[in-house]
């Protein structure tokens, strides 16, 4: 690990002659050691890889069901340049983002609020939930949506996973600056019966800049605000709270709320002393 971190390209281009039916532990250390390189200050530009070796490495290595090394891969992709993102590099994060056998799955634990967080663990860490991330970015980057991304959101916004749909959640805030009709559809199908997702961050930070100005989103923190989930009820409560606040119209649904229950009464109380 010292080695590859410390001569980066070096060990890529050994890591190049690799055969893919070799241990892949040792390719799991070698990709790490290159992505600390990387991420470095002060590392020599001389020592690190080039976007050329750095995408012909990932080519080399291709789709592999491993998860530890799946998931290495997935990393090695994030906060790559534009450019980095080519058609064979797209269709290889697609497959993985889609058919990759790891999602996580760790929501076993009795408790609700256990379950909510490896959701979000799972949604950042697994190796679809990575793959993701690293559409996000991509799309961040292209500001615009590939047919061939659209296929794959579509997909995982409707996944059995709810790790992989809160993942989806998180490529709809780059969609919303120059789509956000798309952006606004892919979330609530994203969001659709999976209350324990519903206390991320992630879907509050969507809101926060979306709602505003998509009045269809409203639906979503209304059903929060019913929710069984306290947590759930509390956000959801807030943000009708805080759309409505400042707005004249009809107030029945929040004088409603404010009758229910504590975690309602709580998330009101909140909206009203932050505006």
């Amino acid at each position: 690990l010292s080695e590859a971190k410390s001569q980066p390209r070096r060990f890529l281009q050994f890591a190049m002659k690799i055969p893919r039916g070799a241990p892949h532990e040792y390719m799991v250390n070698l990709l790490w050691g290159i992505r600390q390189a990387e991420e470095a200050d002060g590392a020599s530009k001389a020592t690190l890889p080039t976007e050329t070796e750095a995408r012909e490495l990932v080519i080399h290595l291709g789709y592999r069901e491993e998860t530890f090394l799946g998931t290495e891969i997935c990393r090695f992709m994030l906060d790559r340049s534009s450019t980095f993102y080519n058609e064979p590099i797209r269709k290889l994060i697609s497959r993985y983002a889609t058919e990759h056998p790891d999602s996580g799955g760790r929501i076993h634990r009795k408790q609700d609020e256990e379950k909510a967080f490896h959701i979000q663990v799972d949604a950042l860490n697994s190796t679809r939930g990575i793959a993701l991330t690293v559409i996000a970015h991509i799309l961040f980057e292209l500001k615009f949506l590939p047919e061939d991304i659209i296929l794959v959101l579509d997909k995982t916004a409707c996944d059995t996973s709810p790790a992989i749909r809160l993942a989806t959640v998180r490529t709809c805030l780059p969609i919303l600056n120059f789509d956000p009709t798309t952006a606004s559809d892919l979330f609530l199908r994203a969001c659709e019966g999976q209350d324990l997702m519903l206390a991320s961050p992630h879907v509050s930070e969507f809101l926060q800049y979306a709602l505003p100005s998509r009045p269809e989103l409203f639906a979503l923190p209304r059903r929060m605000a019913y929710s069984t989930l306290p947590e759930v009820v509390r956000i959801g409560a807030s943000w009708i709270a805080a759309y409505w606040i400042g707005r004249e119209g009809d107030d029945t649904l929040l004088r409603s709320l404010m009758k229910t229950n504590k975690a309602c009464r709580t998330g009101i109380a909140l909206a009203a002393a932050q505006n």
